[in-house]
């Protein structure tokens, strides 16, 4: 949220991620991890992964209005910095613009 780089170890004490291996040890890590998974069973798999999707909804939902907002804004923007001297507008209001430019 500070823009602040962190350690992977601090990472680790503050509870962000499970585990810090060097580089040339992740592959095992990652199978070590795999292999703990498929020993659960599939129906605990499910209910677990449910009751996490269940529980981040919100942040989720969130998450969809926020990039709705920012799409709006984006284009909002992107309309006032377009160059609109070539653009004529109906009736008389067309030709003052015009002669403004």
């Amino acid at each position: 949220m500070l823009c602040r780089r962190h350690t992977a170890q601090q990472a680790y004490e503050w509870g962000l991620v499970n585990a810090v291996v060097p580089a040339a040890e992740l592959d095992t890590e990652v199978a070590r991890w795999c292999d703990d998974l498929m020993a659960l069973s599939p129906t605990v798999l499910k209910v677990i992964k449910k009751s996490i999707d269940d529980a981040y909804s919100g942040v989720r939902e969130q998450q969809d209005r926020f990039n709705v907002l920012k799409q709006v804004n984006a284009g909002f923007f992107d309309n006032r910095r377009t160059d609109r001297r070539n653009q004529r507008l109906p009736g008389k209001a067309g030709r003052r613009l015009l002669s403004l430019a």
